[in-house]
């Protein structure tokens, strides 16, 4: 053999000698932090599955709020009534009062809120005779306008405005569907701040209250928190909205997550707002990794009230063809590729010797 050529050898043997030993030192574990595998990692440290507003059942907040039809304080109707002695009819405009009155020409005041039209009808028709007024009325009403509520809706939805909502169905999801809906990063949390104290409808849990409860009467407008995750399971009576309330939907912060090591794009990540990401997507987004020999993954994860993190081992062969490992992400994972005695030399024989990287392989472990 050539002087040349041995030379040659030799520093190409210190070379693979000196990456396995970098990779042994790599990969024993430094730190002494307990290293779970993935089959066995506890579930107190898997990451929660993310709530997806857009797919909640939230006809729930439209509770049994009144029909858009039923006369109320302040409609404005149109009442006419045949006589029943001649082709003479008596039509007249009348507001309905705060008490839920109207005052009809000669009939005098009728108590109609609450009714539909076909129901005031006749509590007119029934009043007219009773009082002596007309002997056999025939009588007519049209709510020619109904009062609405002027709601206020801000954050994290698709067109924030004030919106006038009929008062008869003036509800949270009526608000929220007027505002075209939750936007992409909305939270599973909003406020509804009331113009004027509400009566109370039941007494509170501890913490976030469900989408029915209302404050008492007493001291200054309510402020209520309401959980859409909660209210889409709970039966309740829904929540009405009154004139001047504003709803403001929370945005969803941040959740960043990292991936580093031998990935194509390692960098800082952000979880969807709605939808939950696993290791593989997590490595899809990075890019996926250097070299079809990277096999083996940390996932570290931060514990609250924990100084360490959790590390969990993980193979990445495994999580593809068996589904073990491949864990759901939450906010503040790190991803780490790791280095192994097969990639740092595959990675050696890849520079010095691209072409006989392939039937060496198979026998590095």
């Amino acid at each position: 053999m050539p002087a040349v050529e041995m030379q040659c050898c030799r520093h190409r043997t210190r070379w693979l000698a000196a990456a396995l030993a970098l990779a042994v030192c790599g990969t024993s574990g430094c730190g002494g932090a307990r290293i779970y595998k993935a089959a066995d990692l506890p579930t107190q440290y898997l990451a929660a599955g993310v709530d997806n507003v857009h797919t909640l059942d939230l006809s729930k907040l439209a509770g049994h709020a009144a029909g858009s039809m039923q006369i109320g304080p302040g409609d404005v109707l149109q009442v006419a009534i045949e006589t029943g002695y001649s082709d003479q009819v008596d039509s007249a405009l009348a507001r309905v009062a705060d008490d839920g009155e109207v005052s009809v020409p000669l009939v005098g005041r009728i108590r109609v809120a609450g009714l539909e039209p076909e129901e005031a009808e006749r509590a007119i028709s029934a009043a007219a005779i009773e009082r002596g007024v007309y002997r056999n009325p025939t009588v007519t009403l049209d709510i020619k306008r109904q009062r609405t509520n002027r709601v206020t809706v801000i954050g994290a939805v698709e067109n924030p405005d004030v919106y006038e909502l009929p008062r008869g169905s003036s509800s949270l999801l009526a608000a929220l569907v007027a505002a075209g809906g939750l936007s992409a990063n909305a939270a599973t949390t909003l406020e509804v701040r009331h113009a004027q104290p509400v009566r109370t409808a039941a007494a509170p849990d501890a913490g976030v209250t469900a989408a029915g409860y209302q404050a008492a009467a007493a001291g200054p407008p309510a402020v209520h928190h309401v959980n859409l995750v909660e209210a889409a399971r709970q039966e309740h009576n829904g929540f009405p909205l009154a004139d001047g309330d504003v709803v403001v939907v929370e945005k969803r912060d941040a959740q960043p997550f990292d991936v580093l090591g031998l990935v194509t794009k390692p960098g800082r990540f952000e979880l969807p707002a709605n939808k939950d990401i696993y290791l593989l997507d997590a490595l899809a987004m990075a890019g996926g990794v250097t070299t079809p020999w990277a096999d083996k993954a940390h996932l570290i994860r931060p514990v609250a009230g924990q100084r360490e993190p959790v590390v969990v081992d993980i193979s990445i062969r495994d999580a593809k063809e068996k589904g073990v490992g491949n864990l759901r992400l939450g906010p503040g994972d790190v991803v780490s590729v790791e280095q192994t005695p097969r990639t740092l030399v595959t990675g050696a024989l890849r520079a010095i010797a691209p072409y006989s990287v392939t039937a060496i392989v198979p026998f590095i472990r």
